[in-house]
């Protein structure tokens, strides 16, 4: 309620300021565009201090701006020689045109294109004007004498006295507002409870009440300092124009502003209504994928990790649409400056989002072909750890020395993907290692050595049973190859390291050495000596 009554305020003061120059708008000095018969002429306004006296018609060859300031000059001319008597104007015919002249010298010209505009006989105009400029001379005059002078010196100091009180008042009544407005918070604060809504909570209104507050305090203060300056600067006649421009030059961007802000009505309605619309649409699409995902809703042949990558991508396609939509009813869109920022805005997101974007669409792929999913176990662009997070840009991976790797999705679809989580559940991830036994030893032996130790190892799978692999006939011996079943990934690293050490403590039991092309093999004497007898193993 605080902040619509603080907007209505605003409103009002906006009204209450503009009305009076919407109401009179003052002629404008410069050059401007007049209809005259039914086509449009060149027209300015001569005044003096500010004070708007007669307008007049320009030519191409001598603008109306250019003779307005011309005739401007000679009426201060005239009014600053105080030997020339306001009552030796007179109108007279020079060239077969009506002039205003003063002791023989040309002050203006009147035309018949100044009498249409006024929509006034050419006599009538020329009374009119030299009345004007009599009157003129005289308050030029008057408003430079001493007296005149120090009586609006006196009247800027009781407005600047007067403008320092209301700035104490103003600032006090702000303060004691502040106060209330923080007790009423207060109090209010008893009413709502933790789990309130965010944006009703007692914190959350005070501060936006108090930034309303201060708002209200800077529009009241900035109103009163221009109304100041502009009282001041109209109490000298040296300063009197630009005074009573100033208003004008405040109130037209904030009319300016109103107008267009009344005229788009109808396009900011539609653009609330598409709004809704959107916010409906995916408030309903969030429900639904979070539904999927918690298993609440099945789609058939829809995945659940699925869910929210497909619900993040639709949003940016609704809200894209509703962009594309809006854009049209968007106030200012057709303007030159609008569509200028949208085109530099749209280079610039062109060039710097090339790599951005292929990661991006990379990483959809890698979702939908589902090569793998979060908490598998992968070997990506050389590194073997387990996914912690999939985004848009790149995929996160924690390693078995708990490193964190990011890689970006488009170097991770560049590469081959192994993932050792696939297919572990159902069949199980085939973990095999390689044993060198000498030609001295038979196969059978090592085969049922090898199975031995799987048998010992505990985490492997029963079934399917482990096997042994004759791969190669060596120099230095034939090489097999152990392999076992498990179906927890995530402990490959120690089930590797538990196979390893069972392997060479039935190797070692069985008084047989694994041997290397490089390796020469032991004698039973040197043996004795490089065994570890089994009651040193430790527990």
């Amino acid at each position: 309620m605080l902040t619509h009554f603080i907007a209505t305020c605003l409103a009002a003061l906006i009204l209450v300021f503009s009305a009076p120059a919407a109401a009179q708008p003052a002629l404008p000095s410069g050059g401007s565009k007049v209809l005259v018969d039914g086509g449009r002429a060149d027209a300015a306004t001569v005044e003096i201090d500010g004070e708007p006296l007669f307008r007049v018609i320009g030519v191409s060859a001598f603008p109306a701006a250019r003779r307005a300031a011309r005739d401007a000059e000679r009426i201060k001319a005239l009014a600053r020689d105080k030997t020339f008597d306001p009552a030796n104007l007179s109108i007279t015919q020079l060239d077969g045109i009506t002039t205003i002249v003063a002791s023989g010298k040309t002050v203006t010209q009147i035309t018949d294109a100044d009498a249409v505009l006024e929509g006034v006989s050419l006599a009538t105009l020329a009374s009119v004007n030299l009345t004007r400029i009599q009157r003129a001379i005289i308050e030029y005059r008057a408003e430079r004498t001493r007296d005149a002078l120090l009586g609006s010196a006196g009247r800027a100091l009781g407005a600047m006295v007067l403008a320092a009180a209301l700035f104490v008042l103003l600032r006090w009544l702000f303060k004691v507002a502040q106060r209330q407005l923080q007790r009423a918070e207060e109090r209010s604060a008893a009413k709502l409870s933790d789990t309130a809504i965010p944006a009703l909570r007692p914190d959350t209104l005070q501060s936006v009440a108090q930034q309303a507050l201060r708002a209200l305090q800077v529009v009241v203060v900035l109103a009163l300092a221009v109304f100041w300056l502009q009282y001041v600067l109209g109490q000298l006649p040296f300063t009197r124009g630009f005074a009573r421009q100033m208003l004008g030059y405040v109130m037209a961007p904030l009319q300016t502003v109103g107008q267009g802000l009344l005229g788009a009505v109808p396009d900011l309605i539609f653009l609330a209504v598409l709004y809704l619309m959107t916010r409906f649409a995916l408030v309903l699409m969030r429900q639904s994928f979070t539904a999927v995902e918690a298993g609440r809703l099945t789609v058939p042949g829809f995945d659940r990790d699925w869910a929210q990558p497909t619900y993040k991508l639709l949003r940016l396609v609704v809200v894209l649409l509703a962009l594309v939509v809006g854009y049209p009813y968007i106030p200012g869109s057709g303007s030159a400056a609008f569509q200028g920022i949208t085109l530099f805005l749209g280079i610039v997101a062109s060039l710097g989002s090339s790599s951005a974007i292929a990661n991006i669409i990379a990483g959809y792929l890698l979702i939908y072909r589902r090569a793998f999913k979060v908490g598998d176990l992968v070997l990506l662009a050389g590194n073997l750890g387990q996914i912690s997070a999939m985004r848009l840009q790149a995929t996160h991976l924690k390693t078995i020395k708990n490193e964190e790797v990011t890689i970006p999705n488009s170097a991770v679809m560049a590469k081959e993907v192994v993932n050792y989580s696939a297919l572990c559940a159902s069949s199980g991830l085939i973990l095999h290692t390689k044993v060198v036994v000498g030609y001295d030893t038979p196969w059978r032996q090592v085969e049922a050595m090898l199975l031995d130790a799987v048998q010992r190892t505990s985490g492997l799978m029963a079934q399917p049973a482990p096997f042994v692999r004759e791969l190669e006939l060596g120099n230095a011996g034939v090489t097999y190859e152990l392999n076992a079943y498990c179906d927890n990934p995530l402990a490959v690293a120690s089930l590797y390291a538990a196979i390893l050490r069972n392997v060479l403590d039935v190797l070692d039991e069985n008084g047989i050495d694994p041997v290397t092309p490089t390796h020469v093999a032991l004698t039973a004497d040197a043996r004795a000596h490089k065994v570890v007898p089994k009651e040193a193993h430790g527990t």
